[in-house]
């Protein structure tokens, strides 16, 4: 390698290094001196809120629908929710939970089985299988779920 060869490759070292100490200080800096925030006189106090109209909230695993936040509201279905959509009346909600979508209605807890559903996003590809996607579904304008 020529002089000048060494002389660029000390150069691009020198400026590639300078940026990754001053990273790693400044992070080593931060981690060294930051304190967590302490809140003086923190007194918090338990109140009822109610809404002008019920809507779907989760409570861990269980989907519940009620004017308020309410762990004892009945659960309209348990398990892991991946994807969910409000209809428009906001009375029904499309979940997607356990690899099927379904339609839930607010006042029941029974469920109307839509498809299976799969992502695309996955290994291996489902190649050869019919299946609905599990994101990107919308309600129509007459109210019914459109996958």
């Amino acid at each position: 390698m020529t002089r000048l060869g060494k002389g660029i490759a000390v150069g691009l070292g020198v400026l590639i290094l300078i940026p990754v100490i001053l990273y790693v200080s400044l992070w080593v800096y931060l981690s060294v001196t930051e304190f967590p925030s302490k809140i003086a006189d923190f007194h918090p106090s338990y109140f009822q809120a109610k809404a002008d109209a019920g809507f779907f909230y989760s409570v861990r695993d269980e989907l519940k629908y009620s004017d308020q936040l309410d762990p004892q509201s009945p659960t309209l279905i348990s398990g892991e929710i991946k994807e969910f959509l409000v209809s428009p009346d906001s009375k029904r909600i499309a979940v997607v939970s356990k690899g099927v979508l379904i339609v839930v209605e607010s006042g029941h807890p029974g469920i109307r089985r839509v498809a299976a559903v799969d992502s695309i996003f996955r290994d291996p590809k489902p190649l050869g299988q019919d299946f609905f996607r599990d994101d990107d579904f919308q309600w129509s304008e007459t109210r019914k779920l459109s996958i």
